[in-house]
């Protein structure tokens, strides 16, 4: 054999075992696999921390009690509420795929929520954990949904993790109905925890409002186009606001919240669901007046025109006594009545207004626009009680 030839052969020798080892190594890379980190997905959302509970809700209508998780991937949806100045309180399920098989790693995660809402939290995944457990609060306020008002909005988050030092991945999203309110419900809501309905109604009816006065000027007029006047008929008794038959009165609205009890109402009734509504949002300073005779109860109050919600026609009638709500503020007392319309000064049955938020009681403005007599009594009547019964 020349010198050429064994040159060449001594090449393709070497050239044959390098492929050989190549692809012995492949065979093994085959056989094996490459070492993958398991994924994780949310799989349960409580608007709490690990320390205690911020919620006190249930469905009225059913008396069920709202609790953790209020979300989860096999669905579970339950809405919360959260006063718009605070931040929003989270713990956080995520579920892997597969154990974790490596010593306690960092994994950080984060939400991305409306406006920009935005949480961040992190843990360290441990050797053969299964699910990941974390706390965690929002950056900003919940009022960056709603400007800082009263509102009923769709939560939602979408959901991303990195272990250690890896690539951003997505975890899944998540979405909750998000009662936004001034502050914590106030009592009676409390001792009673406070209803899905209540805040859905409370939220309709004040929406948009960034204070206690705007709120309950706001809601005025909305109560009086969604419930119906109807002397006699009531879900407040045997007193005045000693027993305000809430469930029952829930029951009886109808379904698309946009009209009340078919029955009627009387001014109890008005002034009760109207003080539950503001307090429901956490305007502790909405109270219950009642105003009657000085000959009380042998003379009626007998009214200028009004026009009674839900009554096509105004006219002048008469009351054993009156309530109503007020705001008491700034050492000034408001009147809040959204169960009837007044006529101004004029009593020509024409250019009806709403009571609304007025001026100081101590005017009389409010007492002379309505009555035909003298100044009536007026008893502060503070709040209704809560009744969950039967009529």
């Amino acid at each position: 054999m020349n010198d050429y030839k064994r040159c060449v052969l001594s090449k393709l020798c070497k050239i044959s075992k390098r492929i050989g080892i190549v692809c012995g190594i492949m065979g093994v890379m085959a056989g094996v696999g490459f070492a993958q980190d398991p994924t994780l997905t949310i799989v349960e959302v409580s608007y709490q921390d690990q320390y205690s509970s911020y919620l006190n809700l249930k469905w009225g209508e059913e008396d069920e009690l709202i609790t953790p998780p209020h979300w989860t991937l096999a669905g579970e949806d339950d809405p919360i509420y959260i006063p718009v100045d605070h931040s929003i309180p989270m713990t956080l399920k995520f579920e892997l795929s597969f154990p974790w098989d490596s010593s306690s790693t960092p994994v950080y995660f984060r939400g991305v929520g409306n406006n920009g809402l935005i949480i961040e939290t992190s843990g360290n995944l441990l050797l053969n954990e299964t699910e990941k457990i974390v706390y965690g609060y929002t950056y900003d306020v919940a009022g960056v949904m709603s400007g800082m008002a009263i509102d009923e909005v769709e939560m939602y988050f979408d959901w991303e993790y990195k272990i250690y030092d890896g690539p951003w991945l997505y975890a899944g999203s998540t979405f909750t109905t998000c009662f936004l309110l001034l502050d914590y419900p106030k009592e009676p809501w409390g001792s009673t925890p406070v209803y899905v309905e209540v805040l859905r109604y409370a939220t309709a009816g004040m929406e948009g409002a960034t204070n206690k006065s705007f709120a309950m000027e706001q809601l005025v007029p909305a109560l009086y186009s969604f419930l119906k006047y109807h002397p006699g008929k009531h879900y407040t008794y045997p007193g005045m606001v000693d027993s305000f038959y809430i469930r029952e009165f829930i029951s009886d609205c109808n379904y698309e919240y946009q009209e009340g009890p078919q029955e009627g109402n009387d001014c109890r009734d008005f002034a009760c669901f109207y003080n539950t509504l503001c307090r429901a949002v956490g305007i502790d300073e909405a109270k219950i007046m009642s105003f009657s005779r000085i000959t009380f109860p042998d003379d009626p109050i007998i009214t200028r025109p009004v026009k009674l919600a839900g009554w096509i026609e105004g006219a002048r009638t008469c009351f054993l006594y009156h309530e109503a709500d007020y705001l008491f503020q700034n050492s000034t007392y408001y009147a809040a009545d959204s169960s009837l319309l007044l006529d101004g000064n004029d009593n020509d049955n024409d250019g009806w207004t709403s009571p609304g938020i007025l001026v100081d009681l101590k005017t009389y403005n409010y007492y002379f626009e309505h009555i035909m007599h003298d100044i009536p009594q007026v008893l502060n009547l503070e709040n209704c009680t809560l009744n969950e019964g039967e009529r």
